[in-house]
């Protein structure tokens, strides 16, 4: 062991780099579709192990590695969004896509400039309490500032094994903090024969504490949070199939509207009908006379029918990006009137440039990425009511919305059924829609509900309350899912409590791993 100690010491500042980067590039294969776990626990190993020893200046320019290779190797559908639907030639969609990944590797940079500068010489116990915490307080961080990107969470990776058992509990980020304690273990339990130290009680304790960590959670997966009851839906979500540069070409608004049409008229032995974010191209007031017919026709089948489509409120210049519900809605059956508590919801969380453009006065009309059809949203108020349809309340979230656990959580508390509508045609054929997919799952597992899932191309799906898919329809292709759902009875505890007990518990490792750090040794 010793020649490993001085190989270590020996190892070039550029290799080290070198490693990071691969190790963050592996870590996407922990997500969908991959779905290789152990990828998402050994990484952030790897990155602890570059880490050790070295300077302050270094483990910033480590953690920013790591982070271009978690970012540009799981997030390698933005350039695909920018080149094939943003109107951009591809050298400035790889710059642009660049420029994207960097700033979002900014976080495990920091990161890892913190842990190193304050926790540079810790002992196991204080690298055990910190470092996992610091991970979870940063993707809070990167799922919040400047509306926030909440992908990649470490968390998603394990919702097929037993650390799922804690998101019923504190959600994904639960599971990303045991997910990466466990990656610390392995870690210290690395360093610990690396270096060859005799400390049998050292080794015992990290060996207990790995398998007492898997015990917890096997037990966690025994609790039953929710149970369904005798009220049950049928619903069908319409997969219109809908090319992305033919959605907002008024040329094809008649062919759109056909197709909705007719795929619909498969669904109406159901009870709920679901066509996707966006479907129909024109906004409201102006498509206010389809949907009455459409409401007409729903209320003669004894169906309600929800749809996305953008909403311009009178005496109003903005544009929402909103769900609306006709037909027997169980709204005093008058939504085609104008009504709105329980028969629209503005989508409040905005895609930055698919949806709105940051400093739009300096950015506008730059280049074409800037000037995307329908980018002049505005994001919706807060505290939305649930939708109402059929009688039933569903809990809205529109696309990218559903990718945040705090608003979930909060739209879902008086909602039977959490629905969530997207335009992932924005993707492609890449790995974006299955990754935006397993995030819904953790909303479903998260909440103890029933998820349904509507999409322009792909993939519609039913989510049963244990994350699990029961039914989904194939992409880039036309069809209409059908299934039935039941409200559930009980509360999840994240559903009951939400982000504060694991924020203290954060809290709580981060002051004891400064205080194990700062005290003075006798």
């Amino acid at each position: 062991m010793a020649d490993l100690k001085e190989y270590y010491k020996k190892i070039s500042p550029y290799l080290v780099y070198v490693i990071a980067l691969v190790g963050g590039s592996v870590f996407c294969y922990g997500f969908a579709p991959f779905n290789m776990s152990i990828a998402a626990i050994l990484s952030p190993a790897l990155l602890l192990w570059c880490l050790n020893k070295r300077s302050t200046s270094q483990a910033f320019l480590i953690g920013l590695c790591y982070g271009i290779g978690m970012f540009g190797m799981g997030t390698n559908w933005v350039y695909v969004s920018i080149h094939d639907y943003g109107y951009t030639t591809a050298w400035l969609a790889t710059l642009i896509t660049g420029l994207f990944v960097l700033i979002i590797a900014l976080y495990p940079a920091l990161m890892s400039y913190f842990f190193n500068k304050f926790f540079k010489k810790s002992t196991y116990t204080t690298t055990l309490l910190v470092f996992p915490s610091l991970w979870v307080i940063f993707e809070m961080l990167r799922g919040w500032a400047l509306s926030g990107f909440p992908w990649l969470f470490v968390g998603y990776a394990h919702i097929t094994n037993i650390l799922r058992a804690f998101a019923p509990i504190g959600s994904v980020w639960a599971v990303s903090l045991v997910s990466v304690f466990i990656s610390t273990l392995i870690f210290c339990i690395f360093d610990y024969f690396y270096n060859d130290k005799e400390k049998p009680k050292v080794r015992n304790g990290l060996v207990i504490t790995l398998i007492a960590t898997f015990v917890v959670a096997f037990s966690l997966n025994r609790i039953v949070w929710t149970v369904p009851t005798t009220q049950t839906l049928t619903v069908s979500m319409v997969q219109g199939n809908i090319a992305q540069l033919m959605r907002w070409d008024p040329a094809y608004i008649a062919s759109i509207v056909q197709t909705y049409e007719r795929l619909t008229q498969q669904a109406l032995t159901s009870n709920v009908v679901i066509w996707p974010e966006g479907a129909i191209p024109v906004p409201l007031p102006n498509s206010h006379r389809f949907f009455q017919e459409m409401g007409t026709m729903a209320k003669a089948s004894n169906v309600a029918l929800i749809t996305g489509v953008p909403t311009q409120l009178p005496n109003h210049v903005n544009y929402y990006n909103s769900l609306y519900a006709v037909g027997m809605t169980g709204v005093n059956n008058n939504c085609e009137a104008g009504e709105q508590e329980g028969c629209i919801y503005f989508k409040e969380h905005l895609v930055p440039f698919g949806e709105y453009v940051p400093f739009e006065k300096l950015l506008r009309g730059l280049i074409a990425f800037f000037n995307l059809p329908m980018s002049s949203f505005v994001p919706g108020p807060a505290n939305q009511k649930p939708l109402l349809a059929h009688g039933f309340k569903f809990a809205p979230a529109i696309c990218y919305e559903i990718a945040y656990p705090i608003f979930v959580q909060q739209m879902s508390k008086h909602a039977d059924f959490i629905l969530t509508v997207s335009n992932d045609t924005w993707f492609g054929k890449s790995i974006g829609p299955l990754q935006h997919l397993q995030i819904a799952q953790f909303r479903a597992l998260e909440t103890g509900k029933n998820v349904i899932r509507a999409t322009n191309t792909g993939y519609t799906a039913i989510i049963d309350p244990d994350g699990r898919i029961q039914v989904i329809a194939p992409a880039f292709e036309e069809n209409v899912t059908t299934g039935s759902v039941s409200v559930m009875q009980g509360v999840t505890l994240w559903t009951r409590v939400g982000i504060w007990p694991l924020a203290a518990l954060l809290v709580v490792m981060l002051a004891g791993g400064y205080f194990l750090q700062t005290r003075k040794k006798p």
